[in-house]
Parts: structure tokens; sequence; C-alpha cells
């Protein structure tokens, strides 16, 4: 037979059994197609977040986990500020605060307070965070994402680490910025100095769990920004906050901030709003996601999102999955089963964060995060 005839051959071989398979399960091919090209442009998001929210609100009615009993919070609140002015403060309450904590000295302080204009007090805040010696100051950007450095005097006393907020279009942090340009947060640097004072002062007056070495994720090079998704543990009025007026009165014993990890911020309303899914209205205060960020990192508990390698084939199952039944369903089945796809959608949302990570994955910020 000539090269012609198997031509026809095999065009008729095709048509006869190839094509009669491959018609049904085409528009299942399509929606997978079209879901995939759907979740990379994001318009699964507004679901996700759904989900994201409904995991820590259906947690709150079962069992209710508890933040790291060595996180304490120090408030700049209200009362703070009727007693000392408005916001911001001259250097010297600082430093009034620093040696108030002197006596039972905490594992580390992060004092959550851009100190970007110079005063002439600073030299003796500089002073002050070198006696101490475990001080973390913050670091912060414009609006064009510039760093707003801080005062020359006190750069060389302690490490920084940025306070950066990656919220997501509805107001909620649910991502937590763990290195900028290679600059640790927050978080990142308040453990660092953590782990060191653990290791050369206080080792062995903590218990074995405090006392062993926290694995920190190392910033990888060439990326821009590394995150982490939030574990919002419970809400933020949970964690021990004491007013900064009290602790420099001497009001609060001095063992509630001794080997702890000693956060210092901003809590009256509108200085420093943080919307969480358990904490949206009214809103939170910024030093808290600090406080989420170092509870995640010291037990291991960030979520993490399911990788791409697995959502991809996922969604192409789905779609031919589901067309492989909607071909034996009547005009109502087909309905209620694409109904049941988006509740699929939804578990399937939630199921990619409900296990903690063994350890921190990081992301890029333009990487598509399901």
């Amino acid at each position: 037979m000539d090269s012609s005839g198997k031509h026809l051959n095999w065009r008729s071989l095709l048509a006869q059994f190839a094509l009669p398979r491959l018609v049904p399960i085409l528009p299942g091919i399509t929606a997978g197609l079209l879901s995939l090209g759907l979740w990379q442009v994001g318009a699964w998001q507004a679901l996700e977040r759904v989900g994201y929210n409904s995991l820590f609100s259906f947690r709150q009615t079962l069992n209710r986990p508890r933040w790291d009993s060595r996180i304490v919070v120090i408030a700049i609140d209200k009362a703070s500020l009727k007693q000392y002015g408005g916001f911001p403060w001259t250097r010297d309450s600082y430093t009034k605060l620093l040696r108030s904590l002197e006596v039972a000295p905490p594992a580390v302080i992060g004092l959550d307070i851009i100190f970007a204009e110079s005063t002439s007090q600073d030299s003796s805040l500089a002073e002050a965070i070198a006696g101490i010696g475990n001080v973390v100051l913050a670091t912060g950007a414009d609006e064009e994402g510039q760093a707003i450095p801080i005062v020359p005097s006190l750069i060389n006393v302690a490490p920084q680490g940025h306070v950066y907020n990656r919220s997501d279009s509805d107001g909620i942090s649910r991502q937590a910025v763990l290195y900028f340009n290679q600059f640790p947060s927050f978080g990142i640097a308040a453990l660092q100095v953590y782990q060191e004072t653990i290791r050369t002062t206080i080792k062995a007056k903590v218990d074995r769990s405090a006392s062993q070495a926290i694995s920190l994720p190392p910033p990888t090079p060439g990326l821009p920004e590394q995150t982490a998704w939030i574990n919002w543990i419970d809400t933020t009025q949970t964690i021990p906050t004491y007013s900064l007026k009290d602790v420099v009165q001497g009001k609060i014993p001095t063992q509630a901030f001794a080997d702890k990890i000693v956060l210092v911020g901003a809590t009256s309303t509108g200085l420093d709003p943080l919307h969480t899914p358990l904490n949206h209205t009214p809103p939170t205060s910024g030093v808290y996601l600090h406080a989420a960020v170092i509870d995640n990192l010291l037990n291991h508990r960030f979520l993490q999102s399911l990788p791409n390698h697995i959502v991809l084939p996922l969604l192409m199952l789905l779609g031919l999955g589901t067309n492989l039944i909607l071909l034996h369903q009547k005009a109502r089945g087909r309905v209620v089963l694409l109904a049941m796809l988006v509740l699929i959608w939804f578990s399937v949302a939630v199921a990619c964060l409900l296990s903690d990570s063994t350890g921190c994955q990081l992301q890029h910020r333009s990487e598509r995060c399901s």
C-alpha cells in the first residue's frame, strides 16, 4: 500500500476509535485548562482567602491553641499616651523603660519604633541600649519602598529588622515578609538576638525546650521578598500585654519580663492598625504581627500551601473528573455538582493550610500562592 493509503488508514482509525473517546472528555480538558488559567491570574484568590479566614474561625470552635508563653508585649496604649503625651515621644521615655527592665532583663527587647529623626537625647538612648545589650530596633520604608534609615548614633548599638507589613487587598495580613532584599524582618532579628542571649547568658536558667537552638530560615540570594503564611494562633488579646506606663512606674512584677521576648509597640487605636482573620473589626496593632512571626518561628508552625507541582495536576483532575460525572447527570444534577465543585475547591484551599510546616517555606512575592 502506498503512503497515501497509509495516511487514509490512520485517519480512518482515528475517526473510528480515538475521536469518539476524546470528544466526551474534551469539555473536561477545556475546564481543567480554564481553571489553570484562572488560577494563574489569581482568579481563585477570593475563595482561597475566605478559606484562610474560615480555617481560624473553625479552629476557634474546637481546640484553641495558645501563643508561645515566651512572648510579652509592652503597649504604648491610651494610658501611656495620657501619661507621657502625644505620639511620637521624646527619647527619654524609652530610656526610662529600658532602665526599668534592667532589674530582671528580658532575653531580647524589640522596640517597634522607627527612630528616623535626630534629637538631643539620642546619645542617652544609645547608651541605655548598649548597656542592656540585647535590643533590636525597627526600620521602615517610604511609599516608594525606599528604606528609612534610623539615626546614625543608634545604628551601631543594636541590630535592626524591617517592619514591612504586606497585607492583601482586603486589608488582612496573611503572609509575613521574613526577608526584604536579604534584610531580616523585625521578628527574625529579634530571634537572632534571643538565640545569642540564650546561648551565652541564660541557658542554665531556662527549660530544655527554650534552650534548644531555633532553626531560622536563611535569606535566599536573588529573591527580593521571602514570605511565609502566618498561623494566627488566637486573638491578639490573649498575648500577655502590659501598659508601658505601668512598667515604667514599677506596677508590674519584674519577673513578668525576665528571660522573655519583649516587644514594645503602639497599641492605641489608629497608631498602627493591623487586620487579621481573628482581629478584623476592630483591628489589632502592628506589634502583634511580629509576635505572630516569632511564635510561628519558635514552634515551626507557619502554614504552608500546596506546591505548584501538586496544584496543577489537581486542577486538571478536577476538571476531567467533573466532566465524567456530569456526562451521566441530568440538568438538575449538573447544577448541584457544579455547586459542589465550589465547595470542593474551598475545602482544598483550607486543606492546603491545615498542616503546619516542619520548616519554613519561603516564597517569592511574585509567585502564585495557592
